[in-house]
């Protein structure tokens, strides 16, 4: 079993977000400049994309997998390489969305301030924007697919679901 941080940076690769982080600039007719694609914001920007969209993803397809004795996946490597329990590994990939939901932000962030003219703040708010619409349609797209979410029950209005192992 690998670790976690090696599944992660195989998973961040794989996942394939970047070409859609690039794409965005065409997409929305955007006039960025090399010192904004080539800051280390970029990068992180675009790496919490991929992480928040493949944790997302290891949760809500969790049960298929396990049945499929999947264990190439965000919950099984926490389990084996922390040894807890899959309620403790879940728990743990909901908080890393989360800090990776605020490394997006703060990513975003900076790079307002690396923009110098109005023009180019205004074009890095549209990609801010846009990688957060990619990460949040993911879990969208997720929460209505069979494939993801074979027998979870919604709880309350909507915000909550659990996945019945």
């Amino acid at each position: 079993m690998t670790s976690f941080a090696d599944y992660a940076e195989r998973r961040r690769a794989g996942v394939g977000l970047d070409i859609v982080v690039t794409s965005l600039q065409w997409l929305h007719s955007l006039a960025l400049p090399p010192s904004i694609w080539e800051h280390d914001a970029m990068k992180d920007l675009m790496d919490e994309v991929a992480v928040g969209v493949f944790l997302f993803n290891d949760v809500v397809s969790l049960k298929k997998e396990v049945v499929e004795g999947y264990v190439d996946s965000t919950v099984p490597i926490l389990v084996w390489n922390q040894n807890i329990s899959a309620q403790a590994a879940v728990d743990k990939a909901v908080e890393m969305m989360e800090t990776s939901w605020q490394g997006l932000l703060a990513a975003g962030t900076k790079l307002q301030d690396v923009a110098d003219t109005e023009k180019e703040k205004s074009d890095v708010k549209v990609l801010v924007d846009c990688c957060k619409d990619v990460v949040v349609g993911h879990m969208a797209y997720c929460l209505r697919v069979s494939r993801y979410m074979a027998d979870a029950t919604f709880e309350g209005q909507g915000k909550a679901f659990r996945i019945v192992l």
